[in-house]
């Protein structure tokens, strides 16, 4: 068997554990060119430049949720509380 990631050919026993010397076992950083952050395209070649440039254009990529969705958590909410108090 041959690793995907070096190349190196397994010997028995060592499946699945590769021999090569590779420190990092998540997969490296790939930079990227981000077209929408800001009015030019700009080339991201580290997490933390692109959370710097995040935070300079106000950009917030989390999802916030509307006054509809908030009512109608609090809906399920006030059902299940009366439900645990009837049974």
């Amino acid at each position: 068997m041959i690793c995907d990631v070096c190349g190196c050919e397994y010997e028995i026993g060592q499946w699945p554990y590769c021999p090569h010397p590779w420190v990092n076992k998540r997969r490296p950083f790939v930079p990227w060119i981000d077209e929408h952050i800001s009015d030019t395209p700009v080339e991201i070649r580290s997490l933390a430049q692109w959370n710097r440039l995040l935070r300079e254009n106000q950009c917030d990529l989390r999802d916030q949720p509307t006054k509809g969705d908030m009512a109608a958590r609090a809906d399920r909410c006030n059902e299940m509380q009366k439900e645990a108090m009837r049974g």
